[in-house]
């Protein structure tokens, strides 16, 4: 009875009763109940990226320009 998140890349065998999301796929759920780490991690993860995917736009577009 596991749950796999869409579009997540799961490298190895899900236990029973978990949710998995992300890439790679991590637990987020055991039984129901929420894993606050791992959530919280993903979380920074997603904003790390985000900035770079900013940063990195800012500079293409600069670069455009000379």
């Amino acid at each position: 009875n596991a749950k796999v998140g869409a579009a997540a890349v799961v490298l190895a065998d899900v236990p029973a009763d978990v949710t998995v999301v992300g890439m790679p796929a991590k637990i987020v759920r055991v039984h129901g109940q929420k894993d606050e780490k791992v959530i919280h991690d993903m979380e920074d993860g997603r904003e790390h990226y985000t900035t770079k995917l900013a940063e990195l736009r800012e500079a293409s577009h600069h670069s455009s320009h000379l």
